[in-house]
């Protein structure tokens, strides 16, 4: 380990890896007080048994990202890897495609973050997919830490409260799209709203995992599969588009009779559902109406409605903090068939309060 010259006045310091090769590095002309302490670092890791990390830390950020992408890329949901994709090419390799990961610190992670010329979400986004090829590089041990972990994220803007339709204008955009023939889109509502379904939880849905009684709702993002119980209006809506669409193995087929891919939901969305809902309201809007609802039935209890929703207490506690606030109301059931009888014309029939599962009532 030395420290000699170059012809351009500059410094390289050279030095034998643990396999016995010879490595350099070289600095510019008046980086002496670098290269001499560079050479102490390697002493020192040589030394304290570190000297691999250290050498590995010459790796470019683009090339531990090419490991990553080969080593868990196929893991992932088909539309996060479309995000990560998105995320990598447009804001990460631009910056640090050929930085060196051993010379990537907190304050040049938190001057890209500045620079970045997005809204604060795609920055965190961001620097989350970074973050996990800096804990892949540790897991490796190219580094010893992560800089991510360490940085200032982006603040988000306050969030709008949930604001859901009411039963009501859930039973208008069914009635609307009946009037129209369109029973499988208004048996997709019913799904959305009176099961909480995820959109892309609705669009993968298959008569398979539509029992008696329970949903069977799995999520593409976390591959976690839910059992969520069948309001009676719901089972009703299902008995009929079952009967309707015999031989169908999914059960909300595109018109061509394939699965809903991004665009074609996109065009559903904006052909189909918007025409006949309240303006501002989306499809994802009927599964917030499905948690605001269930919330303020007394039948269920908090952490019930978490288990059926497939999210944790402590985002539903976050987001729908005004529904719990504002105290419940009465039956979910009840609800949908008094809306029905009004936004159908006739006497809601048949009355029933949903029976909450074992453990699903507040004791």
């Amino acid at each position: 380990m030395s420290i000699h010259p170059t012809p351009r006045g500059g410094y390289v310091v050279r030095w034998r890896d643990a396999s016995g090769a010879n490595r350099s590095k070289s600095f510019a002309k008046g980086e002496y007080r670098l290269a001499q302490a560079f050479d102490q670092e390697v002493k020192r890791a040589k030394r304290l048994g570190y000297l691999p990390q250290l050498e590995s830390s010459k790796k470019t950020v683009g090339q531990v990202v090419e490991e990553w992408w080969a080593a868990h890329g196929s893991q992932k949901a088909p539309r996060t890897a479309e995000l990560y994709e998105q995320l990598l090419v447009s804001h990460v390799l631009p910056h640090f495609d050929t930085a060196r990961l051993g010379e990537v610190g907190v304050a040049q992670i938190e001057a890209w973050l500045a620079k970045l010329d997005t809204g604060p979400t795609a920055k965190r986004n961001a620097l989350g997919v970074l973050g996990q090829v800096f804990n892949y590089a540790v897991r490796a041990g190219y580094i010893q830490g992560n800089p991510c972990a360490l940085a200032r994220k982006p603040k988000l803007p306050e969030r709008e409260p949930v604001n859901p339709p009411t039963v009501e204008q859930v039973e208008e955009i069914r009635s609307k799209l009946l009037a129209k023939g369109r029973l499988g889109d208004a048996t997709m509502v019913s799904v959305m709203a009176y099961a909480g379904l995820r959109t892309h939880e609705v669009r993968d849905l298959t008569w398979f995992a539509v029992r008696e009684n329970t949903i069977l709702a799995r999520s593409s993002k976390t591959g976690r599969t839910r059992a969520v119980n069948i309001l009676p209006p719901l089972a009703e809506d299902l008995a009929e588009w079952r009967e309707a669409c015999k031989g169908q193995s999914i059960v909300f087929p595109t018109a061509t009779g394939k699965r809903f891919t991004k665009h074609t939901w996109d065009n559903w969305r904006k052909r189909i559902f918007q025409p006949v809902a309240p303006e501002g309201t989306t499809p994802y809007d009927l599964r917030h109406f499905y948690v605001s609802m269930m919330l303020r039935d007394p039948s269920y209890s908090r952490v019930y409605v978490a288990e059926q929703a497939g999210h944790s207490l402590e985002v539903q506690d976050k987001h729908y903090a005004h529904v719990i606030a504002d105290g419940q109301t009465g039956s979910f059931v009840e609800a949908i068939r008094r809306a029905r009888g009004q936004v159908f014309g006739k006497e809601a029939a048949n009355v029933e309060q949903a029976a909450a599962p074992a453990g699903g009532r507040e004791v």
